[in-house]
């Protein structure tokens, strides 16, 4: 039995300012279903749209170093995931670390390859600008994109961090994960 169920068109590319309003949507979706648990439902009710767009605006508008890329996962025309990475800011991070500061996926287009695809891109873009090492603090209790960083060639360091993202008790535990860049990330979402 033959199925003709038409196949959106994937594809991983460079993000760029006009990809603010669709990468607003993706990352405050994601960040809405990751933190669910986690955070007052206050706080995520200001994870929108709007705010997001206006941060991913002010990041192509004023990178914070020359070397950060944005990259987009597109079905079709539709941005459905993105990452970001540039160099480390841990005080513990070199020259030759590169940071993945968010790797996202909207809800609504997760395990049909998006992270994979762009974490292998994110990993390539990094080694090809030089970098030898690839880190990701990822929430403590994200136990599925641990797992998959982990399946990818990633490994817990034993660092960990907090952060204080409402300013009034709630608190979020991340660990960081890290990875060598020279032999090419694989994984599956």
């Amino acid at each position: 039995m033959t199925h003709d169920h038409p196949h959106p068109e994937v594809s991983i590319r460079i993000g760029h300012a006009a990809d603010a309003p669709a990468m607003g949507a993706v990352h405050a979706a994601a960040w809405r279903a990751a933190y669910a648990d986690a955070l007052p439902e206050q706080l995520l009710g200001t994870m929108d749209d709007d705010s997001f767009d206006a941060g991913w605006r002010s990041l192509f508008d004023e990178p914070p170093t020359p070397r950060h890329r944005v990259l987009v996962a597109c079905e079709a025309d539709q941005v459905v995931g993105l990452s970001v990475v540039g160099p480390s800011d841990d005080g513990d991070g070199d020259e030759s670390t590169a940071l993945v500061d968010l790797l996202a996926v909207h809800p609504a287009a997760c395990r049909r390859g998006h992270g994979s695809r762009l974490l292998n891109a994110t990993a390539e873009l990094a080694r090809t600008s030089g970098w030898e090492r690839l880190t990701h603090w990822v929430y403590s209790e994200d136990v599925q994109t641990r797992d998959f960083l982990v399946d990818a060639g990633f490994a817990l360091d034993g660092a960990t961090r907090e952060l204080a993202p409402d300013g009034h008790g709630s608190v979020l535990r991340e660990v960081r994960l890290v990875t060598s860049l020279s032999a090419p990330t694989a994984g599956q979402d």
